[in-house]
């Protein structure tokens, strides 16, 4: 697995006796190993701070207490199986702007990535504001199917709505 940061990509290799290597490559061309074997003096600790993170996660991604009671307990079930994230926990990779740009663009996520990456908050903001982008940032939050913004964009003046035929 491996983690982008903003200097530097962490790739983590889990050996079989349990313990682990972080390969630190910055963007400067410097690369650091870091390893960790179960009997490290650390290595509890490490492992309290991981479960820690994840546990913390899932209950600040809820809406409200009693959603993290239960996103917790889930989670928790989940280790318990042996797994490291509840099914369906992750979501898309990418912000709804690089996935509403990569689909107008017809150009892979990574590449609107490197874009949106490229561009002032100012930019990325008026860019977010621009109708076509909009309307797919609100498919992709859920907030509407696109329709409803469509709708208004296709409707004439005196118009109230607009009939859907199936």
């Amino acid at each position: 697995m491996a983690t982008k940061q903003a200097k530097v990509e962490v790739s983590t290799i889990i050996h079989d006796d349990g313990g682990f290597t972080h390969t630190l490559n910055y963007t400067n061309g410097h690369t650091r190993v870091f390893s960790v074997a179960p009997d490290h003096e650390l290595y509890a600790r490490f492992a309290a701070a991981g479960a820690k993170g994840k546990i913390l996660g899932a209950a600040n991604s809820a809406d409200d207490s009693d959603k993290a009671v239960t996103k917790v307990d889930a989670l928790l079930d989940a280790f318990d199986e042996g797994e490291w994230s509840l099914v369906g926990e992750g979501g898309p990779k990418y912000s709804p702007l690089v996935r509403a740009l990569a689909e107008l663009k017809g150009i892979s996520e990574g590449e609107a990535n490197t874009i949106v990456k490229g561009l002032t908050k100012s930019q990325q903001a008026k860019l977010r504001r621009t109708e076509r982008i909009a309307t797919l940032i609100a498919k992709f939050k859920g907030e509407t199917d696109g329709d409803a913004v469509l709708d208004d964009l296709l409707k004439d003046e005196g118009d109230d709505a607009i009939e859907r035929v199936a």
